[in-house]
């Protein structure tokens, strides 16, 4: 009617509930596979999700084509759906491994071979990435933490798996030595509070208030974190003293500093004391015959200062007289 107006109706979108039409993001699996543990985990559960997995783990095979023709479609779109997932969820590394492939279950199979690894030579890999990295302060530590629980599970999907008790140590050893005070606490922790995430817990607690207490930028604070690292880590073979290394040792440099105006020669002795010009206070008959006194003159040099002030302390100037210079 006129007057009236209608509502608009909103816009739908026609939503299918076939789970394995959906796709879902997974984080990559990066070139060097490094993150391998976390990568299957979450794309297993995305494809169990999505109704998916059974035609990847082989659960399901493919129906015959002649006896079957609508169950061989379904399966088929089954697989091309699960090897989209699979695909899209790789970098260029791992994508390589995977082309050609037929299947879904030839792409997890062969990503599972290649980074997984059938021998022990990655456990090793994972394991000395466990064990021997080293935390940096110069760094926000919780990425550099994050590392080594990844390396702890991708242990775990190896079948080489870590008590909780035991990361949390090799965390703790991983903290730098300027952070002693705080390993010292933390490899006292026992019972219940001894786990990975409480550990963590502390550790990211005692860097946020290091950082307040700075009262810096977080990037400011890192970057002078990181130049007292190199600082400390120097150390000079020459005095052994830690802070820096031989070319800026002060001491050396002294040293040559010293040899070099020495010219490598001892210095020359000092002249004899009988150098000195010395008047001897005669006699009335040893005067001059002229009326005015008699004035002896001596030179004034440096040689002949220091041999007068050595013939002042001698006992055997009684009854001899040293003439002024003039120069008072």
């Amino acid at each position: 009617m006129s007057g009236t107006s209608t509502p608009a109706t909103p816009a739908t979108t026609a939503v299918t509930h076939h789970n394995h039409k959906v796709k879902y993001e997974v984080p990559y699996l990066d070139n060097e596979g490094s993150d391998y543990g976390q990568w299957s985990f979450c794309s297993r559960l995305v494809l169990q999700s999505r109704d998916l997995w059974d035609v990847v783990d082989g659960t399901s095979t493919c129906p015959a084509r002649t006896t079957d023709p609508d169950a061989y479609k379904a399966w088929m779109q089954k697989d091309r759906d699960a090897m989209i997932q699979i695909s899209t969820s790789l970098k260029k590394g791992p994508f390589n491994v995977i082309a050609g492939a037929s299947s879904s279950k030839e792409c997890w199979d062969k990503l599972t071979d290649r980074f997984r690894g059938k021998g022990e030579q990655r456990v090793a890999y994972l394991m000395e990435s466990l064990f021997h990295s080293a935390i940096s302060e110069s760094e926000a530590l919780e990425p550099q933490i994050e590392k080594l629980r990844e390396a702890a599970r991708n242990l775990d999907s190896l079948g080489f798996g870590l008590s909780d008790k035991v990361l949390a140590f090799v965390i703790v050893m991983a903290l730098p030595e300027s952070m002693s005070t705080m390993k010292t606490i933390l490899y006292n922790t026992t019972g219940a509070m001894l786990t990975s995430d409480n550990i963590i817990a502390q550790i990211l607690n005692d860097e946020q208030w290091r950082i307040r207490s700075s009262g810096l930028e977080v990037t400011v604070f890192y970057s002078k974190a990181s130049a007292a690292g190199k600082k400390q880590r120097k150390k000079c073979t020459h005095c052994n003293i830690r802070g820096h290394d031989v070319s800026e040792c002060r001491k050396l440099k002294a040293e040559r500093d010293a040899k070099t105006s020495s010219g490598g020669k001892k210095p020359k002795a000092l002249p004899a004391p009988s150098s000195a010009k010395v008047a001897k206070a005669g006699s009335d008959s040893d005067a001059s015959d002229t009326d005015g006194p008699t004035v002896y003159r001596a030179s004034v040099t440096e040689q002949g200062l220091i041999a007068t002030e050595h013939a002042l302390t001698s006992r055997d100037i009684q009854g001899h007289w040293i003439v002024d210079s003039g120069a008072s």
